[in-house]
């Protein structure tokens, strides 16, 4: 069903063509000068399997602890973070999932309740 879904409701066109960042390389390959993004980012193209899988455990570890273990959304941090805003009043605490703040770069919006 979450094909179905992916294939008729494509991705914006700007999240399929990001800009990166413009790196000047030497013949070696070392890096010689990078520039900010279009966006004034700093956004290098790197490919899945060059990034040490230390980095992408240690993402997940600190982002979203559940990834691997949720739906997409976090069940028990949606519950925790309505329990601390409504504490103290205010918006203290988040629930969002790696899933989620991937869609919110994708498409940036306000952050509501």
């Amino acid at each position: 069903m979450g094909l179905l879904v992916f294939l008729g409701w494509p991705l914006p066109q700007k999240a399929s063509k990001p800009a990166f960042s413009r790196v000047v390389q030497a013949r070696d390959g070392s890096l010689l000068r990078a520039y900010l993004s279009p966006d004034e980012k700093w956004r290098f193209r790197v490919d899945s399997d060059e990034l040490p899988p230390h980095l992408t455990e240690g993402l997940l570890c600190l982002e979203d602890q559940y990834f691997r273990s949720h739906p997409g959304v976090n069940p028990l941090a949606v519950g925790r973070a309505l329990a601390q805003n409504f504490r103290f009043r205010q918006q203290v605490s988040g629930a969002s999932t790696l899933t989620m703040q991937v869609a919110r770069l994708i498409e940036p919006a306000p952050r509501v309740w």
